[in-house]
């Protein structure tokens, strides 16, 4: 037997060796996760996310009933422990019992209930849109009107410690106070206005004040006692949708936005005036004008550079010379500062323009002071939302169709849209495919309908951004 030499071993075991793949070292990176804003893009599988970046154990979720609504919009529970739902787009409300016995407690003619309440006598309240009724029930169920405070839409209500029923509406931001009465029909007055198309929630800081969250800029208000209110918090998103305070005085808010690419919801908390969390943080922002979140009793001084000769600080003049040319005569008034506000409420709808006389002659000799006039661009005064009518409508097996004229006495017609049964909008053009008109026609078409009862809501804007919604 031949023997192979020690270097023709070698040999081989070096060639084996060369026919390998090529392996190179792998270095290891360490990556942490343990901010809010990191771990709030991922999708949670019971698992909670906090403010402060940890990740917990989610509540355990319990089906207690199922509703063939498309929507809840709101949900109470008496001392009996008999939970009520109101809920869209026929307005339903339901009871479920602590059997799990769901029925339904109350069927009204309406779009929606959006917001359900219990004083301290145990009754139930409930608040329906867009026709802004406010009905009461007994002991037996049976309902009443309580109130009709005049007002599109009531998105939420609570109870004072003394009975006194606050609601909060669009599409004129308003919170309205209801004195405790066995009477009915009773009176709603105004207790605070902001400069917010809708006061979308309500709730009680530890110290009685009433919290008001707003949309379209997402604001958390404080009132206090005085009907005083000012910014508490600036979530920077579009809705402040919930308000729960803590026993400890935290705050909690829920809020939603809203753009082309998503829908997502946020929360922030903060404790009283300390403000904490989500948002953006703009500072209290006072209102000294008794029930009213907007103007400051001193507007803000002028920005460098605004000042007048020598440094002093201008007078100004402001006259509306009303509808029609510039020249003609109007309202008017004085204001020291930079900011003038005007409430149009009680003006005629048209266009209007601003005529502004500063002067300087406050600070100065009659010699030396100055004046200068300024007329503005006209602009549109509209605080009426367009009016909705159906000019024909048919139906034939699974098809619909429905011919629908919206008109407004200033402002062109900007959009409108349609909800089947409660699902996304879908967006309407005008049968002319333009919107350049103050009477604007438009065609729904349907088809493919199920059998059984559908809920249609009509909704067109006007370029002053007044809305207005049909049910059919």
């Amino acid at each position: 037997m031949k023997r192979l030499s020690p270097i023709l071993r070698l040999g081989s075991m070096l060639l084996v060796l060369g026919s390998l793949p090529a392996a190179y070292a792998v270095k290891t990176d360490k990556v942490d996760h343990n901010t809010f804003a990191e771990f709030n893009p991922g999708e949670f599988d019971n698992v909670s996310l906090t403010s402060e970046g940890r990740l917990e154990l989610a509540p355990a979720i319990t089906n207690l009933a199922t509703l063939a609504d498309p929507v809840a919009w709101a949900a109470v529970q008496d001392g009996h422990g008999d939970v009520f739902i109101g809920t869209g787009n026929q307005g339903k409300i339901y009871k479920l019992n602590p059997k799990g016995e769901l029925s339904v407690f109350f069927a009204p003619n309406e779009v929606m209930v959006h917001a359900l309440a219990i004083d301290h006598k145990g009754r139930l309240y409930a608040a329906t849109s867009p026709s802004g009724r406010v009905y009461r029930f007994d002991a037996e169920g049976h309902a009443e009107v309580y109130c009709t405070p005049g007002e599109t839409y009531i998105w939420a209500m609570t109870f004072g410690k003394d009975d006194t029923l606050f609601l909060v509406t669009g599409n004129h931001g308003k919170i309205l106070r209801v004195s405790p009465t066995n009477a009915t029909p009773a009176k709603a007055e105004s207790y605070f206005e902001a400069e917010e198309t809708h006061i979308s929630s309500l709730g009680w800081d530890k110290d009685g004040n009433l919290l008001a969250g707003t949309s379209p800029h997402g604001y958390l208000y404080r009132i206090d006692k005085t009907n005083h209110g000012f910014v508490l918090f600036n979530s920077g998103d579009t809705e402040i949708k919930n308000i729960v305070v803590a026993s400890d005085g935290t705050i909690y808010a829920s809020t939603f936005v809203e753009n082309s690419q998503q829908k997502a919801s946020s929360g922030g908390a903060f404790p009283g005036m300390p403000m904490a969390g989500g948002g953006n943080d703009a500072g209290p922002r006072d209102s000294s004008a008794k029930g009213n979140a907007a103007p400051p009793a001193q507007p803000p001084s002028p920005a460098p550079g605004d000042e007048g000769p020598s440094g002093s600080m201008p007078g100004a003049d402001l006259g509306i010379p009303g509808r029609g040319a510039p020249g003609a005569g109007g309202a008017g008034g004085s204001a020291h500062g930079a900011i003038y506000r005007i409430d149009t409420a009680g003006f005629h709808e048209g266009l209007y323009f601003i005529k502004v006389t500063a002067s300087d002659a406050p600070a100065n000799t009659p010699e030396t002071a100055r004046t200068a006039e300024e007329t503005s661009e006209a602009f549109l005064i509209d605080n009426t939302p367009p009016g909705l009518t159906v000019q024909k409508q048919s139906v034939e097996k699974d098809h619909v169709r429905i011919v629908v004229n919206a008109v407004d006495g200033a402002s062109v017609i900007k959009s409108a849209a349609y909800s089947l049964d409660g699902r996304e909008e879908t967006a309407l053009r005008p049968d002319d495919l333009i919107f350049d008109s103050t009477n604007e026609t438009f065609t729904v078409e349907l088809s493919g309908l199920g059998k059984g009862p559908h809920s249609l809501l009509l909704r067109a804007q006007d370029e002053a951004k007044n809305t207005s919604v049909l049910k059919l």
